[in-house]
């Protein structure tokens, strides 16, 4: 056979030979003509034509009649070999289906050629008619094969009638080539479907195939896919249901009355799937509303052929199982607003991207829920704006859109969806509102929506609180002024203009009215009543002004409304009071429409303060040490002390007005009255209180001295107006103990008008007297620990063993040593000598300053230098004195160093001398020896036995 597959064609093909030869006719005594035919039979389940499985005979058409001539070695066509019957049609044959056998035989007759037949092999070429030497025949028909897979039991057998041959089985063919053998076939399917999104339309796509047999759509009369979940039709099952392939595949109807299933019908036709040729074809569902997360696999079922049912697999690029439906969410689900302040109109921007396509034709509803404190007055109806304002509506007619529904009872904002709110891209609303008028936290607002289901859920805020919708601020915080206050003049009883510079973090309304109160304005003389005010263009259009004089305050009315975190400028005229005061606190708050707590404003620094009003000041404060050299302890010198006064100094009869400069420790002076000198002259005296009829009771250029509180009290005796640089020069002796430089201070006292100036920190000049920087030498009242030796120098002159050596000294204290405080100079270092230790002499013009003689000590190698009683070591020029050593019998290098220090009133601190020029510290000995560069010797012969003299 030529096709093993289930309904499939199938040609037939029968080789044959006999042993005797069939004709065409056969003449029997007494039967007459008998008509020879052959009788292929046991076609088990072979069909032709439109046969049912009924008994019932057909004539067929043989595919093909051949005979095969050994001599030729080819088969050639013989199509009038066979006929349906005597004198039936040529090429035709008889096919008879018997049901009870379930099985189907081929009658042949012979044609008018029947000598053809004669085809055995043992008869000889010049018997009968063999001349041809025609050895098979053979003949072909097409059948088609039942619809179940079989294996047949029997054989295909083959006889002949009329010539008796008796029925015998037939050689078959193996495998696929046996006659009616059926093959069982596989099947395999997969399914996908394009949208698993949520009320989208979804295009589900079959594809079913058999990797192993045809598939005939002659007993494939449907196809049933089933558990596709929930999905519905999208409109009638003609016009949904498209054959992707094979293109000669048509289906007569489709079948959806069971949810879920789908079952596709086919008119028999004799179209085939080849192996591994798939059927594909598509239908359009709508997917439900909400979410389907599983689904079963689909089962795919093909009848008629003898396939099992499979279940599906998954083809690629499919959007999952179909029947799974995504759960719809948003993508993006953002509020903010433009305003925090109370009362005020505030813009809400809403941002919305679902998932998924949010279509109209489900019905969807977006709910934005817990809108705490809107307000939208009496409206039910809320205006949108925006790009995507025109994709709601506040009914679900759709008219007019642009528009949301209001629920005051809810704070809901309802909103129908109109044709379809896209995926793809962020969605931009905002409508209008006003601000609840207390403060608030922003609300958790919430989204949902209905139709295609998304669960409420919070919606995004921004991180900053001020951005967040309804928050209104001053819950946290609450609403506060920061300001300054300053002023242009701080003289007694001048014009005096006030500025305040302040702004709020809400606006201030207009309407309902707001007044900003600042109070403290101590010392102000005003009458009540409107004051002028303006800002720092002019008069003010922000404010109007009022002074009530009972609480010291000015209120400022306001006329239109402000801005938040926006400074405001208010400018007014005072005068000052007459006596002078410290700068008031002022507070600033507001009532009315906005109502503010009290706060402090900040006053300017120093003479800008508000209402500070100056007394005397002393500017231009300095002390110095007036010398130039270095203050040791026990030390003398001046100091000088400056200031200007910044108004008039007058001092009054029996009353004290004093500079007095405290902090002056380390200053060493009798108690009392001291003198000083002063620019102008006679400025100062050392009465407390000023006679000024007796000189002798209050003499000028005097100053009072008090040891216990280091403090000088300068007198005023004659008046220093404003702006006079005044100058005082004092003699001063420095105490025995170092000390860095106090902090001295100077201050105003008198009593005759309450006014006390407080201490000052007197600093150093800017530059010393005589010029250059103020060294830590010339800081007042600095006293140094210790002095040094300015010049130290130190010279021998041998350096020969066992010789004289003459030790030179030139010397230079910082700060003289006296005889009388028993100051003496110790040399230390100069080891070696073999000078015994005692008293040593000294010599040279220096020698007269110190005790004739000097005390030395051989093992340490030291000189101790006493100065004479009566006898100074000046400290202005060098010194210079020598005594005498005796170097040491052996060679030695010169000591690391030779040390020298002082003793006395002020000590001088050990430190290393140096060398004179070309020269090296002492006790350097040579080593004695040749000078190489005179060593030579000489002779006057070199012959043998010869008299040589050696020079």
């Amino acid at each position: 056979q030529s096709s093993p597959h289930p309904c499939a064609f199938n040609t037939i093909t029968v080789t044959l030979s006999s042993n005797v030869p069939i004709p065409s006719v056969v003449t029997y005594a007494n039967a007459g003509y008998v008509y020879p035919s052959i009788v292929v039979s046991g076609l088990a389940g072979a069909l032709v034509g439109t046969m049912l499985n009924a008994d019932a005979s057909q004539v067929i058409s043989l595919q093909s009649s051949q005979v095969y001539t050994p001599v030729s070695g080819i088969w050639s066509d013989a199509n009038d070999l066979f006929t349906a019957g005597n004198g039936g049609p040529i090429g035709k044959a008889t096919f008879t289906y018997q049901n009870q056998a379930g099985a189907a035989s081929v009658e042949l007759y012979l044609g008018n050629h029947a000598s053809k037949l004669y085809s055995r092999y043992s008869m000889s070429p010049s018997q009968g008619n063999c001349a041809d030497g025609i050895s098979l025949f053979k003949f072909s028909f097409q059948v088609y094969n039942p619809s179940t897979p079989q294996t047949p039991a029997q054989a295909v057998s083959v006889g002949a009638l009329g010539i008796p041959i008796p029925s015998a089985a037939m050689l078959q063919a193996l495998g696929d080539g046996r006659p009616m053998y059926v093959k069982a076939g596989g099947l395999s399917a997969a399914v996908s479907q394009s949208s698993s999104s949520p009320c989208q339309q979804n295009t589900i796509t079959v594809s079913i195939q058999s990797d192993n047999i045809q598939l005939w759509q002659r007993c494939i009369s449907k196809v049933t896919v089933s558990g596709l979940g929930m999905a519905q039709w999208l409109t009638s099952s003609t016009t949904s249901l498209s054959i992707l392939s094979p293109p000669g595949f048509q289906s007569s109807s489709a079948n959806v009355s069971i949810a879920g299933t789908v079952i596709v019908n086919f008119s028999p036709a004799n179209n085939y799937l080849d192996v591994g040729q798939a059927l594909q074809f598509t239908f359009i569902v709508t997917n439900p509303s909400f979410a389907v997360a599983t689904a079963s696999v689909p089962l795919v079922v093909v009848p008629g052929v003898g396939l099992a049912a499979v279940n599906a697999s998954l083809l690629g690029g499919s959007k999952g199982w179909p029947g799974m439906v995504d759960q719809a969410a948003w993508t993006t689900a953002a509020i903010g607003q433009s305003s925090s302040f109370p009362s005020l109109s505030n813009t809400i921007t809403v941002t919305l991207q679902p998932s998924v396509d949010l279509v109209q034709t489900c019905g969807v509803v977006v709910t934005i829920s817990n809108l705490a404190g809107a307000c939208f007055g009496n409206a039910t109806t809320v205006p949108l704006r925006g790009t995507a304002s025109s994709l709601f509506s506040s009914a679900a007619n759709g008219a007019p859109s642009g528009n949301a529904a209001w629920n005051a009872s809810s704070n809901s904002l309802v909103m129908y969806v109109m044709g379809s709110l896209p995926s793809s891209s962020t969605n931009i609303f905002s409508f209008s509102l006003t601000n609840p008028g207390s403060p608030q936290l922003s609300p958790v607002v919430s989204i949902a929506t209905n139709g295609i289901v998304i669960p409420a859920m919070p919606m995004l805020r921004d991180a900053i609180p001020g951005n967040q919708p309804l928050m209104v601020r001053g819950l946290s915080r609450p609403w506060t002024f920061v300001g300054t206050a300053s002023q242009s003049n701080a003289a007694p009883g001048a014009s005096n203009t006030l500025t305040l510079v302040f702004r709020s973090d809400v606006p201030l309304t207009a309407n309902p009215v707001t007044t900003v109160y600042v109070t403290g304005f101590v010392g102000v003389v005003m009458s009540d009543g409107s004051v002028a005010v303006q800002d720092a263009n002019g008069p003010s259009s922000v404010f109007s002004a009022s002074w009530l004089g009972s609480r010291a305050q000015l209120a400022l009315t306001v006329l239109s409304q402000t801005l938040q975190d926006t400074n405001y400028t208010v400018k007014f005229t005072v005068t000052n009071p007459a006596l002078p005061q410290s700068s008031p606190p002022l507070t600033i708050e507001s009532s009315g429409g906005v109502v503010i707590q009290r706060s402090l404003l900040a006053s300017a620094a120093g003479a800008a303060a508000p209402l500070l009003v100056s007394g005397p000041r002393l500017n231009g404060l300095s002390i110095v040490r007036k010398d130039a050299g270095t203050a040791y302890p026990g030390a003398q010198g001046y100091l000088i002390f400056t200031f200007t006064p910044s108004v008039d100094l007058a001092p009054q009869q029996g009353r004290r007005l004093s500079v007095v400069l405290t902090g002056l420790v380390g200053m060493v002076q009798a108690a009392g009255s001291m003198p000083v000198t002063s620019s102008p002259a006679g400025t100062f005296t050392s009465c407390k209180a000023l006679n000024a009829s007796n000189a002798t009771a209050c003499p000028p250029d005097t100053a009072l001295w008090d040891p216990p509180a280091a403090s000088l009290s300068l007198s005023l005796r004659t008046t220093v107006p404003a702006g006079r640089v005044v100058t005082v020069t004092l003699a001063c002796n420095y105490g025995v103990a170092p000390q860095e430089a106090p902090l001295i201070r100077a201050e105003v006292v008198r009593n005759f008008d309450g006014f006390v100036m407080s201490p000052t920190p007197v600093p150093p000049p800017p530059s010393a007297p005589g010029g250059g920087a103020v060294t830590a030498e010339r800081q007042a009242l600095r006293i140094f620990g210790s002095a040094v030796f300015t010049t130290k120098t130190i010279m021998q002159s041998s350096a020969t063993a066992g010789g004289t050596n003459v030790i030179t000294l030139v010397l230079r204290p910082a700060v003289a040593l006296n005889g009388a405080d028993g100051a003496a100079v110790t040399v230390s270092g100069l080891v070696g000598s073999t000078t015994a230790s005692g008293s040593l002499r000294v010599y040279e013009a220096g020698s007269l300053l110190f005790a004739s003689t000097a005390a030395w000590d051989q093992r340490s190698g030291t000189l101790v230098l006493l100065v004479a009683a009566g006898q100074a070591l000046r400290a202005g020029s060098d010194t210079t004195l020598k005594f005498d050593l005796t170097n040491p019998l052996e060679p030695q290098p010169s000591p690391d160093q030779v040390v020298i220090q002082a003793s006395g009133a002020v000590p001088l601190a050990a430190s290393a001398m140096t060398v004179g020029s070309g020269g090296v510290l002492p006790l350097k000995v040579d080593a004695v020896g040749f000078d190489a560069s005179t060593l030579a010797i000489n002779q006057t012969s070199a012959v043998p036995r010869a008299l040589n003299t050696l020079t």
